[in-house]
Order: C-alpha cells, then sequence, then structure tokens
C-alpha cells in the first residue's frame, strides 16, 4: 500500500515536471510580446483570483502559518522567477538550465543538515549522474562563458534548494492549508512584482492577442495552481530530496517538448544526457524509498 501511494506522488512530481518543462516555450514566446515583469505580474494575478476561488469555503482557516509561510514563500518564489528572467537575458538558456539544475544535488545536503537524516551515499552518486545527465542536454545545445546572468541564475538555484528543503520541514510540521498558503503565495508574488512595474504590467494587459491570453491562462492556471497545489501535497507526502530529484527531469521535458513542437534536434550527447537523467533519477528514487523503509522497520 506504501509503495502503490509512493508511486502515484512520485507520478505527480513527474507529472509538475512535465508541464514545467512544456512552459518553456510557452513563456518565450510571450517574452517576446510583453515585458518580463509585466508577464510574471499578471500570471501571479490570475493566479491568485483561480486560487482566491478554490478558497472560498476555507477562509475561516487561514491562519498565521498559511499568511507568515504564505507571505515568505511568495516572496521567495518572486526572487527567483525574476533571477532566472533578468538572468536568461544576460546569458544562454543552456547556461541557465545547468545552473539552475544544481538543486538535484543542492537539495539533499541542505535537507540532510535541517534534519540530521542524511540519505546512501548511493543517492548523492545518483544525483550526480541525474544532474551530468542535464549537462550532456543542455551542453548539447552549447554552453557560452559565466557572466552575470550565470550568477543570477546560481543565486536563484541556492534559492530554490532552501525553497524545496525547508517546505519539507514546514509541511511536516502541523497541519498547513495547502490552497489557502498557495493563494497567499501567489497573491504576494503578484504585489512585488506589481510594486516593481506596475506600468508593465498596464501594457501586458492591453496588448497581448487572444493566442497569447490562451497561453498565459495555460501558464497561471495549470503551470502554476495547478503544479504549486500538486507540488506541495506531494513534498509533503515524501522527502524534499525526492521531489529535486523527480523535479530534477524538467530539463529533459523541456528538451523533448522543444524537439516534438519546436522542430529541434537532439544529438548523440543529448541523447546520452536524456539517459542519464532518466537512470540516475530512477536509481535514487530506489534509493529513497529502500531506505526510508529500512527506517521505519527498524
Amino acid at each position: 500500500m506504501a509503495r502503490s501511494r509512493q508511486r502515484g506522488v512520485d507520478a505527480a512530481l513527474l507529472a509538475v515536471a512535465v508541464v514545467w518543462g512544456s512552459s518553456y516555450l510557452t513563456v518565450k514566446d510571450l517574452a517576446t510580446a510583453t515585458p518580463v515583469l509585466g508577464l510574471l505580474a499578471v500570471r501571479f494575478l490570475l493566479s491568485s483570483v483561480a486560487l482566491g476561488a478554490l478558497s472560498l469555503t476555507r477562509w475561516r482557516d487561514l491562519g498565521r502559518r498559511e499568511l507568515g509561510f504564505g507571505v515568505t514563500y511568495g516572496l521567495l518564489q518572486a526572487v527567483v522567477l525574476f533571477l532566472e528572467a533578468w538572468g536568461v537575458t544576460r546569458t544562454s538558456a543552456s547556461n541557465g538550465g545547468l545552473i539552475i539544475s544544481l538543486a538535484i544535488i543542492l537539495t539533499p545536503i541542505y535537507e540532510g543538515v535541517a534534519r540530521r537524516f542524511w540519505l546512501p551515499p548511493r543517492f548523492f552518486g545518483a544525483t550526480i549522474v541525474a544532474f551530468a545527465g542535464v549537462a550532456c542536454l543542455v551542453g548539447s545545445h552549447h554552453l557560452h562563458q559565466l557572466n552575470t546572468g550565470d550568477a543570477a541564475f546560481l543565486v536563484a538555484a541556492l534559492l530554490r534548494t532552501a525553497y524545496f528543503g525547508s517546505m519539507g520541514l514546514v509541511t511536516s510540521r502541523g497541519a498547513l492549508d495547502t490552497r489557502l498558503f498557495n493563494f497567499v503565495a501567489c497573491l504576494t508574488s503578484a504585489l512585488a512584482y506589481l510594486a516593481v512595474g506596475w506600468h508593465q504590467s498596464a501594457q501586458t494587459l492591453w496588448h497581448l492577442s487572444a493566442g497569447h491570453w490562451v497561453a498565459l491562462l495555460y501558464l497561471s492556471l495549470v503551470s502554476t495552481v495547478v503544479a504549486f497545489l500538486v507540488q506541495t501535497w506531494a513534498i509533503k507526502a515524501t522527502s524534499a530530496s525526492r521531489a529535486s530529484l523527480l523535479m530534477g527531469t524538467e530539463p529533459l521535458w523541456a528538451v523533448l517538448v522543444a524537439i516534438v513542437i519546436g522542430g529541434e534536434h537532439l544529438g548523440a550527447v543529448g541523447a546520452i544526457g536524456a539517459l542519464l537523467v532518466l537512470g540516475g533519477t530512477f536509481y535514487g528514487q530506489r534509493v529513497e524509498l529502500a531506505h526510508r523503509e529500512r527506517l521505519a522497520s527498524t
């Protein structure tokens, strides 16, 4: 029964990784039509409205934990997404994808220090294999010399690590309404973007075509509302290290979508990278689950 539930959690996390990977092309298309800050502000405003509607029957459960953690994580995710959006304008997408994937390795280290719960060395070996796979995937699209954009992605990777690692601790220490938490977080992100670039948000609202609005709704409702709710639930149901490993497959799905829809090509190095990502992830899952079951039986 426990393994069956774990497979469901893993499937949910992989689905989030696929959705986020598929959103790369959507974001790229929208970014050519509207300023980045405006795009982010409108995206999270729409997400806040949807989450608020989903939480209509739960407002009485809104407490200090949802407010406190929602504001904290909302600001954190706002900074991470801004650094990624700003960084990609100053470096290559390949460099950015590789650096942000450092969270695959850093999250288990963070969780180990915070929980004093160390996974076997084999798990860390699996994360390194998965990271090497990401390096092959994005490296096949040519890496560039490091610059300030890469520094922004490095800070974003460190913040992502703190986000994933601490989320596991927060959700395991008391009740937390995931809908209200994500509503507060998305609203906080939206208000942060509006405070910095409200004029860009107005431009975004008035200059998008019908097709762009469809894409923006996909980003807001599927890639944000659904993905965030599933992510929060899954991290609570498993370890942050396992979640980070599974969601670290995001670059793989982004590349596959670019090949199928965008007409890009995957060379031999990229194919090897895809196999390494899948192999490292699959093996890491087995090691993490076996280790957790062994601890539970003792």
